[in-house]
């Protein structure tokens, strides 16, 4: 499940690693960040308030994997979120 990891004022579109334990972006979420910031201000979030959001299915299917790892690290599942 893809989702959106909003942290540091940028809107990372990443999934759960395999060990499920981390989130991991996906190879080319700079080019979908504009549409990330969107997604999180339609659900009520700013690019200024930390957590996990819902990724829209529109967004998810033009994520492609392979990304290495979140800018300034990565977030466990212990990490808060804002998604149900």
């Amino acid at each position: 499940m893809w989702v959106i990891d909003v942290r540091d004022c940028r809107a990372i579109v990443s999934r759960w690693a395999e060990d499920g334990l981390a989130l991991r972006p996906a190879a080319n979420w700079p080019e979908l960040e504009g549409e990330a910031i969107q997604a999180v201000c339609a659900q009520g979030g700013g690019i200024n308030i930390s957590g996990l959001y819902y990724c829209p299915l529109a967004l998810s299917r033009k994520a492609k994997d392979g990304g290495e790892q979140c800018p300034n690290g990565t977030r466990s599942k212990k990490s808060p979120t804002r998604m149900g």
